[in-house]
């Protein structure tokens, strides 16, 4: 991670956990929390 505050930025090679997909909407009518689908990303820059 690069900077800080509102400047802070992922750096290439920074491993994350990027959440893709919120599935929670069948939980939420049974009243169970909603469930989160995340897979871990390695930062690459663009080119």
């Amino acid at each position: 991670m690069t900077g800080t505050g509102e400047y802070a930025r992922w750096a290439p090679g920074d491993r994350i956990l990027w959440r893709y997909r919120d599935n929670g909407r069948a939980h939420r009518t049974a009243g169970v929390p909603p469930v989160h689908i995340c897979r871990p990303v390695t930062v690459v820059q663009d080119t």
